[in-house]
């Protein structure tokens, strides 16, 4: 084009802007053409034809040149009124746009390219650029000449990522997006995009802008990650969870699972699982693993990597908590935080300034999960529901932020409290009921009552009549007239009452089940033999007995039926009692409490419990349930409080319970003054509630001790060495338990007995 024509091309280009666009004179037209790089050829046809449609600058998405979507955004920027173009697949506001079937898309929504022959060396893989040869992939255009430059920084020949302030290349590693202001939240932050009054950074936007609808994958109403097209060709959105990489869904060529895969450099096909890394040994466990991070002290494996960043600890330099990165050259090789191990110093939280070190955009770990559980329990129009306040602070004032904030990103029970979350109707036990039975149902009810949020429920009982229902559902009528109200009336009563009066255990709901099944077993028993209850004698309950291994669990619906006139009386015999439990060797006994006394191999929960049970054979549903507070005095005096006894333990064994009781072991994700409210000694996952029977005693069997038969050798040897009413009183056991324990050591108190009437008698 002749220099006249260009200059009259630009004028016209010059003032249809300025005619599009109002509150626009000519010469801010002008400046802004040139900002935007549109004042060459190419791209003053491009706009010359786009100002011409009267649709233009009033569309969002659309096939826009690309000189029209830089000037747009940079009016947009200066406040003039122009819609932003938009990607026509995502509806991200961009100005990295390009040419897509339906318009203008993202780098992310660009149609995925078939995989073809790389001119230069021969592999299968996506085409980056062409050359003369042909299409080369992406290997080889990282290492084409042409693209190689020598960094500004580093000098090290690399492709640039960049260029500084003085237009020099710059590679990937040394160069960095640029840092600004967020309007929302005020840190200074790679940028996401412009929101009404600026920039915004990922988190504000993530939470502010970007837009929430419903997945087409998994339902939920939730961000959109992106747009995806189905083998049937049609188009769905879909939130980050259920987004995957548009790779190839193949075998994997290391563990043969069928699964999105990638192309490694031989060809095959391997998951993100199994993708090959270099290996190297870890400075802080000392195996050989992929490296994720070199810090001071080494090579850093990924487990070490996390744990390490979220679990920040006083420097053994300069007293700072910060995740330390490096080590002290001390003999005790104590760890020291980055600034003091020469890593340079470490950027303050942009939110509450502390120097525990940056997790993401600039915050700390505890600032992300207060952040994370925000954006979670708030509402699409963004409200939060009233009676989540309190949980929301608990969960952000947590003892171990990256366990909960794994738990908000892969626990379903987190999905259920979005759901929860943005409900219109008050939290309440009927409304959980309502919520699919299991144990992230059952999680969530515990974790909304020791928030305080929902009033404290029996709930192992409260499930029983749901339980009922569904085992009655494909049953016969007669069943549920007979079982229903034995259930309801007999062993719930009895259970719930017992409850009341003292410490529930777990086994009562699970013996209720067996009771029932062992009803309805008799009765199915019954109906195959064309027998009706009131006609069961005692030669054909003998006969069901006699098949049946668990026929005690019976006795009490047969009792209760024969009080209701609806059979006659009968007599089963009583199972044996817990003294024929196996007991271990004496030597035996020894040996495990001595393990557990000086064995610093073993957890301190398993040496404490083991040494408890194997001393003074304390039952293991007593022990889970003990608290701190029922420890009294120091490590050299230490009494428990069993009941209303006051059991003296051995000062070795009192030392390892006083570090117990000064920081037992969080397994909840709530913060210690929520969570803690019985101080429990050993605190199960679920919130307010000690660790379960099963855990417990599995805790116990890993380590080669049986609590049973343990417990029964520790009463044996006590029962042998004193009498019964002093092994009641020191246990906490009912005299006639400890006569059964004298009796069963096979032990003569007669002489006891005597002394005690002399002293009685005053000694004559």
């Amino acid at each position: 084009m002749p220099a006249v024509s260009l200059a009259q091309a630009r004028a016209r280009v010059v003032t249809a802007l300025a005619a599009k666009v109002a509150g626009l004179d000519e010469e801010r037209a002008a400046d802004f053409l040139a900002q935007a790089r549109a004042l060459e050829v190419r791209p003053v046809k491009e706009l010359e034809g786009f100002l011409r449609s009267p649709k233009a600058a009033t569309e969002a998405v659309g096939d826009f040149p690309l000189a029209w979507v830089r000037l747009a955004h940079l009016l947009h920027a200066a406040g003039y009124p122009v819609v932003l173009p938009l990607c026509a697949g995502c509806g991200t506001p961009t100005t990295n746009l390009r040419p897509g079937p339906k318009g203008r898309v993202c780098p992310r929504c660009v149609p995925r390219r078939e995989p073809k022959t790389c001119a230069r060396c021969g592999r299968t893989a996506l085409i980056m650029a062409r050359r003369a040869e042909g299409g080369i992939c992406n290997r080889c255009y990282r290492q084409d000449p042409a693209v190689l430059a020598s960094c500004a920084q580093c000098t090290r020949l690399r492709p640039p990522a960049g260029r500084d302030e003085q237009d020099r290349p710059v590679c990937a590693q040394c160069w960095g997006r640029p840092l600004r202001t967020c309007t929302e939240c005020g840190a200074l932050a790679p940028t996401k995009a412009n929101g009404p009054d600026g920039p915004l950074c990922q988190p504000c936007y993530q939470r502010t802008r970007q837009p929430r609808r419903i997945c087409s994958s998994c339902g939920e109403f939730t961000r959109i990650s992106r747009r995806v097209s189905s083998a049937d060709g049609s188009v769905g959105e879909v939130c980050y969870r259920c987004y995957r990489r548009p790779t190839t869904d193949a075998s994997c060529a290391v563990c043969g699972r069928r699964r999105p895969c990638y192309r490694r450099r031989d060809g095959t096909l391997t998951c993100w699982a199994c993708r090959a890394l270099p290996q190297r040994t870890c400075a802080r466990c000392h195996r050989s693993r992929a490296v994720a991070a070199n810090w001071p002290m080494g090579p850093v494996c990924s487990p070490c990597y996390r744990r390490i960043r979220s679990r920040p600890e006083p420097c053994a330099q300069c007293g700072i908590r910060r995740p330390l990165i490096g080590i002290a050259d001390l003999p005790s090789g104590a760890g020291i935080c980055g600034p003091c191990a020469g890593a340079g110093p470490t950027p303050p939280c942009t939110t509450c300034g502390n120097e525990e070190g940056s997790y993401t955009a600039g915050r700390c770990l505890r600032c992300v999960v207060r952040h994370r559980v925000r954006d979670r329990i708030t509402r699409s129009d963004g409200t939060q529901h009233p009676q989540l306040t309190a949980l929301l602070d608990a969960l952000s004032d947590t003892a171990e932020p990256a366990s909960t904030l794994h738990w908000l990103a892969d626990s379903t029970s987190a999905q259920l409290l979005i759901r929860l979350a943005a409900d219109r109707r008050p939290i309440s036990h009927d409304l959980l009921d309502e919520l699919p039975p299991g144990h992230a149902e059952r999680y969530l009810r515990h974790l909304l009552i020791a928030a305080g949020i929902l009033p404290p429920r029996n709930d192992d009982l409260e499930r029983i009549p749901a339980w009922l229902d569904g085992l009655l559902a494909d049953r016969p009528p007669h069943h549920g007239r007979l079982v229903r109200p034995y259930t309801t009336w007999v062993l719930l009563r009895r259970a719930r009452r017992q409850a009341a009066d003292r410490l529930h255990t777990t086994s009562a709901a699970q013996r209720i089940r067996r009771r029932v099944r062992q009803a309805l077993h008799l009765l199915d028993w019954l109906d195959t033999h064309h027998l009706e209850l009131a006609t069961l004698n005692q030669d054909r309950l003998d006969t069901w007995l006699s098949t049946n291994r668990s026929h005690y669990e019976v006795k009490q619906f047969l009792h209760w039926a024969a009080q209701r006139g609806l059979t006659d009386p009968f007599t089963i015999a009583t199972p044996p009692t817990a003294m024929a439990a196996p007991v271990i060797a004496e030597e035996d006994r020894w040996h495990r409490l001595r393990r557990c006394l000086t064995d610093t191999a073993l957890p301190l929960e398993v040496r404490v419990v083991g040494a408890l049970v194997l001393l003074y054979g304390i039952p293991g549903e007593r022990l889970r349930h003990l608290t701190t507070d029922q420890i009294h005095g120091t490590s050299d005096t230490m009494f428990l409080q069993l009941g209303n006894a006051r059991l003296w333990i051995a000062p070795r064994l009192a030392e390892l319970l006083h570090q117990l009781a000064k920081a037992p072991r969080q397994r909840s994700k709530l913060s210690r003054r929520l969570a803690n409210q019985i101080p429990w000694l050993f605190p199960g996952v679920l919130p307010g509630h000690p660790l379960s029977r099963k855990a417990f005693n599995d805790q116990l069997a890993r380590h080669g001790i049986q609590a049973r038969p343990a417990r029964t050798a520790a009463l044996i040897a006590l029962a042998a060495e004193l009498p019964p009413p002093v092994l009641a009183e020191l246990l906490d056991l009912h005299i006639h338990t400890a006569l059964k324990w004298a009796h069963h050591a096979q032990r003569d108190w007669s002489a006891y007995l005597t002394a005690r009437i002399t002293d009685r008698d005053g000694g004559g």
